[in-house]
């Protein structure tokens, strides 16, 4: 069973997942409460299933961009728990979830999430080998950097708000996903741990959030 942890922004969310499918998800507004919420939330998907901690043998766990205090809070529990039971813990770049969700298309995709400090993360992607590969290095932008710094025709996916939302309306070379279909899940976290445990041991090293500089630095 594969355990997945995402609490890199206010969006916290859980999922378990046997390899081939998700058994178990759950994703809401944590409202800063990632430290109080998490571990019942882990215990509660895991008695729902009937399982217990020992069932766990991959922990995947959210890496960043995101919030500074809310990844911290994700990372401890993922590296405590894999620490606890002898498992492999995966980290994987926030934007990379939120990537791997889109169907394949000629367009690029760009990911974008909430960073904290009105700040907004970002990375671009484009699909290749049958996934959705970055292209670069995800940045942290104003809002108004991000509409400006957005290629023509790009797909935009992630936590937009009513905000951001309105303005790229007037972008309309651009494809705004809608709410739902932009919405971090954990299952996909799942997933993509699933995929990396099959390529090999992690690296024993412990993990580190990823923390974004500004674009134009």
């Amino acid at each position: 069973m594969i355990l997945a942890i995402d609490t890199a922004t206010d969006m916290l969310g859980v999922a378990l997942s046997d390899g081939e499918a998700v058994l178990w998800e759950s994703a809401w507004l944590a409202h800063l409460r990632h430290t109080v919420t998490l571990a019942p939330l882990v215990a509660q998907a895991l008695a729902t299933l009937g399982l217990t901690a020992d069932s766990v043998r991959g922990v995947g766990v959210a890496l960043g961009p995101g919030s500074f205090t809310a990844l911290r809070v994700g990372l401890a529990f993922a590296q405590g728990f894999a620490l606890g039971h002898r498992v492999p813990v995966i980290g994987v770049p926030t934007l990379d979830v939120l990537a791997h969700a889109q169907p394949k298309s000629d367009h690029v995709l760009a990911a974008v999430l909430q960073a904290g400090r009105a700040r907004l993360a970002a990375g671009l992607y484009r699909w290749q080998s049958r996934a959705w590969r970055a292209e670069g290095e995800a940045l942290s932008f104003t809002m108004a950097e991000l509409v400006a710094w957005l290629p023509r025709g790009t797909i935009v996916v992630g936590e937009l708000g009513r905000q951001l939302r309105e303005v790229l309306a007037p972008r309309r070379d651009l494809r705004v996903a809608p709410a739902a279909a932009a919405l971090r899940r954990a299952g996909y976290l799942a997933e993509l741990t699933g995929l990396r445990l099959r390529d090999g041991p992690p690296d024993a090293a412990p993990l580190v959030p990823i923390y974004l500089s500004a674009q134009h630095a």
